[in-house]
C-alpha cells in the first residue's frame, strides 16, 4: 500500500473510531467491526476478524446476476472484478454516475466520429462543385450552379457547427465523469468474501449497518 492510501486509510478510520459503534448484520449473525477499525488505526498486535477487507471502488459494471458488480482494489494491492451485497449509497450511487456518464460519452464520441466524417464529405462535395460561371447565353445553367455552390457551402458550414458542437458536449461530459471519477475512487469500505463465486466473480458482501 503507498502513502497517500496508507493516510486515506488512516483518516478513514479515525473519523470511524469517533462515530457510533459500526454493527454489521450478515445473514442472521451480527458482527461488530470496531475491532478491525481499531487495529487500523494502531497498526499494532493481531489483526482481528481478518476475513473483513477493505475495498476501494476503480469502476461499477452494472449488475450481473442479480447483484451489484464492481472493479475493486482490495487492500490496496489486488484488483478484482467482484459482485457486491449490500454496497454503501454513496458508492453505489457515484458508481452508476460514473457508468452513465461513460455512456453517454460513448455515444458522443460515436455521433462525434459520424459528424467528422460528414465534414470531409461536405467539403469535398463543396471543393468539387463546379464554380459559377456566368454566360449570357445560359443564365440557367448559371443560377443552378449557384445554387448548387450555395447549398454545398451551407453544408460545409452546418457539418463544421456539428464536430463544434460536439466537442463541447465531450469536454463537459468528460469534465464530469473525470469528477465523480476521482470522488468514487476516495469511498471505499469493509466487506467479506462469502465464499462464493459466480460465473467467475466472488460474492462479497458489506453486510447491513444497524444503528
Amino acid at each position: 500500500m503507498n502513502s497517500t492510501s496508507a493516510l486515506t486509510l488512516a483518516i478513514w478510520c479515525i473519523a470511524v473510531n469517533t462515530q457510533a459503534a459500526d454493527i454489521r448484520k450478515v445473514g442472521q449473525a451480527s458482527v461488530n467491526l470496531d475491532p478491525v477499525h481499531e487495529w487500523m488505526r494502531k497498526r499494532t498486535g493481531e489483526r482481528p476478524m481478518p476475513h473483513w477487507r477493505v475495498i476501494k471502488p476503480e469502476a461499477f459494471l452494472g449488475v450481473i446476476n442479480g447483484a451489484n458488480a464492481f472493479r475493486m482494489v482490495v487492500e490496496g494491492t489486488e484488483t478484482k472484478e467482484i459482485l457486491l451485497q449490500n454496497p454503501p449509497p454513496t458508492m453505489l450511487r457515484l458508481g452508476k454516475q460514473m457508468r452513465d456518464l461513460e455512456t453517454k460519452l460513448g455515444r458522443v464520441e460515436a455521433v462525434a466520429s459520424a459528424a467528422k466524417r460528414a465534414s470531409v464529405i461536405a467539403r469535398a462535395n463543396r471543393d468539387t462543385t463546379p464554380y459559377p460561371y456566368y454566360s449570357r447565353y445560359s443564365t440557367t445553367g448559371y443560377r443552378r450552379q449557384r445554387a448548387a455552390q450555395a447549398r454545398a457551402e451551407a453544408e460545409v458550414v452546418r457539418a463544421r457547427a456539428a464536430v463544434e458542437l460536439t466537442a463541447i458536449e465531450r469536454a463537459n461530459l468528460e469534465k464530469q465523469l473525470s469528477t465523480v471519477r476521482t470522488q468514487l475512487v476516495k469511498t471505499q469500505e469493509l466487506a467479506m468474501f462469502s465464499g462464493r463465486t459466480i460465473d467467475g466473480r466472488e460474492l462479497w458482501d458489506c453486510g447491513v449497518k444497524t444503528p
